[in-house]
């Protein structure tokens, strides 16, 4: 990642990767429940076991995930740097910009008004059907990883990756303009930002994330 690049913009620190819990009756900042011994683990290791031990992956996530740094960052582990690897971004296949944009006025309500109206589009209206069809693993190449939001689309026969993204997080990165809309390559105003996140991002990638669920084979918590 570039280091001179700023991913947030708050004074509010990252949850740290090891807690220490409030003392019985005060206020737990950080609250959690026990999931069982040995089913956490930080670091990219466990997603390249994945990716290697099945040959191919399906990366899918939430608006807002550093695709380019986490696909950065895997491609220059050890064990993938000696494999021929073959990366595809689903976002080939989404529609432009433009046509998205004139797809959700529905919903976007007036422009001076902080009222909308919550969508009743799909995950899979911001693609092109024929692209996504398209979009197959190489039989040529050691690995495939498809990498993006709604990689799971495509209908890889494959293990499936989710990197979430808390909303206050997302925020942040929107603040520091690291992150932008669903289907979008540039910021906008933040209030216009968060508006089209209300109402329409959040909605269908909550939506699309609660589909998926039982097939989702690891879940990364990307901050």
């Amino acid at each position: 990642m570039d280091q001179n690049k700023i991913l947030r913009k708050t004074e509010q620190y990252l949850i740290p990767e090891t807690i220490t819990h409030a003392e019985k009756g005060k206020y737990d900042i950080y609250p959690s429940f026990p999931i069982g011994k040995g089913k956490i683990r930080s670091g990219n290791d466990p997603l390249v076991d994945r990716i290697i031990q099945s040959k191919t992956a399906i990366i899918d996530g939430y608006v807002g995930v550093g695709w380019d740094d986490l696909v950065e960052s895997l491609n220059n582990d050890p064990r993938l740097k000696s494999k021929k690897v073959r990366w595809f971004r689903v976002d080939a296949a989404m529609r432009s910009p433009e046509e998205i944009e004139k797809m959700i006025v529905p919903y976007m309500g007036e422009e001076d008004s902080i009222f909308g109206k919550i969508t009743d589009k799909k995950l899979i209206d911001w693609f092109l059907p024929d692209k996504l069809t398209q979009i197959k693993p190489d039989p040529d190449t050691e690995i495939n990883v498809l990498v993006g939001c709604g990689a799971a689309l495509a209908e890889w026969n494959a293990p499936l990756i989710y990197v979430d993204l808390p909303k206050n997080e997302l925020q942040f990165r929107m603040r520091a303009g690291a992150a932008t809309n669903l289907g979008t390559k540039t910021s906008a105003d933040g209030r216009i930002m968060y508006k089209r996140f209300y109402f329409i991002d959040w909605v269908v990638l909550n939506e699309h994330k609660r589909n998926i669920l039982p097939s989702i084979d690891l879940i990364v918590d990307e901050q």
